[in-house]
């Protein structure tokens, strides 16, 4: 992508000084990379709302509902898909155990 992006600016005339953006680059080098930093905050900006641990949060002064984004606080709390058994879970601390004192 950086490379076409590169290519396509050439063409439209920026200067190719091969200097970076951040080396204060003002050319077709500079505006790729300023095109990749912006679609890269695109995918994280995506990643935080295409997600399964969005919440949907009511407003308790008007009823309304909106998506609440993933990372909205700076905890990743834990969600768990699945329940185990009570005695597998016993099964896998014997056995921890066991392997314990043979080594």
């Amino acid at each position: 992508m950086h490379a076409e992006t590169l290519q396509d600016a050439i063409q439209s005339g920026l200067v190719n000084d091969d200097i970076r953006l951040e080396e204060s680059g003002f050319g077709a080098r500079a505006y790729a990379d300023s095109v990749a930093a912006v679609l890269g905050l695109c995918v994280g900006k995506m990643a935080q709302s295409n997600n399964i641990l969005v919440r949907w949060l009511i407003d308790p002064r008007n009823g309304s509902g909106k998506a609440t984004p993933a990372f909205d606080r700076h905890a990743m709390p834990m969600v768990w898909d699945f329940s185990r058994p009570i005695h597998s879970v016993g099964r896998l601390v014997t056995g921890q155990v066991q392997f314990l004192r043979q080594h």
